[in-house]
């Protein structure tokens, strides 16, 4: 989790797909319906994770101009 979220945070996007399996999942929750995504597969997260990067001489997709996460201890159960 870590990994993907400093990756993300730093914009390296090969990075923070790497961490996900062929067959990973990628699923929202507890998010209002319209909100609500799943994508199934790394190609799948690929696109979804590089839909905010803008496309030659475009404007950027988001007016969001950081991201940072904030992680706590994690465990696996």
């Amino acid at each position: 989790m870590a990994s993907y979220t400093v990756a993300g945070d730093r914009l390296r996007f090969d990075d923070s797909i790497a961490v996900f399996t062929d067959d990973a999942v990628l699923e929202s929750e507890g998010v209002p319906e319209l909100d609500a995504f799943r994508y199934e597969g790394r190609q799948a997260i690929r696109q979804w994770i590089t839909r905010w990067l803008p496309a030659a001489g475009k404007a950027p997709t988001t007016r969001a101009t950081f991201v940072r996460h904030h992680l706590s201890t994690t465990t696996l159960s």
